[in-house]
């Protein structure tokens, strides 16, 4: 019997719960399940509901700065898979343990950060159909430090999230990459470049998260340098004129002393 009648899509069961775990302090004790990623997709994926506590009681119980917190969490759940729902109020890290204390009147004085991290991170995702419905493939998961590819066609993705108490690094082969390739961080404002040895090397400092694009490397912009090299050539020779007008001037008026 199909348990899913009429509807196009379900919450996804324990992604709450693993979102929740994971982000509400540094080094996650256990990582989610191997099949989580693929049970994500297509179905609705949410940190906060309608029933349950708030994630910033979670935060703060753990003695956890929610800011950070939740700019954390939004970025996994606003670059996995699945359909994100994000509850009222989370955008304004609201607190609570239980209804009605979890769904107050929205406080319109507050802080926009985070809004404006959302706002930022449901562009990109609106922009990109990799990162809506790309595949999926898990680079490297091992206390906090989370990297995954998100692609198709037509794009790929690098996304990193540090939630460590530390920066960490992680080298990529080019068979994941790609040869002369670029990574575009649009976050953090990052470029990563092909290593001599064809691998590359990604940075990111502690509690924060970066979205890499990939894209063809740029090389040496032709046109401007070439440009540069006349202007420097222009200029030289302008100071050599100067310096010879000088010259002449100053034999002139020796030549009149001498006369005298």
């Amino acid at each position: 019997m199909d348990s899913n009648p009429g509807l196009d899509a379900v919450v996804m069961p324990g992604v709450e719960e693993a979102l929740r775990n994971s982000y509400k302090n540094f080094n996650p004790d256990s990582s989610v399940s191997p099949d989580f990623w693929e049970k994500a997709e297509g179905n609705l994926t949410q940190v906060d509901s309608l029933l349950s506590s708030r994630f910033t009681a979670d935060v703060i119980k753990e003695r956890g700065f929610p800011p950070t917190r939740w700019n954390l969490l939004m970025f996994q759940l606003l670059t996995m898979p699945g359909i994100p729902v994000i509850q009222y109020g989370s955008e304004i890290a609201m607190n609570g343990t239980a209804a009605p204390e979890t769904h107050p009147i929205l406080d319109m004085g507050v802080d926009k950060e985070l809004i404006d991290h959302i706002t930022n991170l449901t562009s990109l995702r609106n922009e990109s159909k990799a990162l809506r419905t790309g595949d999926m493939e898990v680079l490297h998961e091992e206390e906090g430090w989370l990297v995954y590819k998100r692609s198709n066609e037509e794009d790929t993705w690098i996304i990193a999230i540090n939630n460590s108490p530390s920066t960490k690094s992680l080298t990529l082969p080019a068979s994941v990459i790609g040869d002369d390739k670029e990574l575009r961080g649009l976050f953090e404002n990052n470029i990563v470049r092909q290593n001599d040895d064809g691998s590359y090397q990604l940075t990111l400092d502690r509690e924060l998260g970066e979205a890499f694009n990939v894209i063809e490397q740029k090389g040496f912009n032709q046109a401007y340098i070439a440009a540069l090299i006349v202007l420097y050539v222009t200029f030289l020779t302008f100071l050599w004129a100067a310096w010879r007008r000088g010259k002449k001037r100053a034999a002139v008026r020796k030549m009149g002393v001498a006369s005298q």
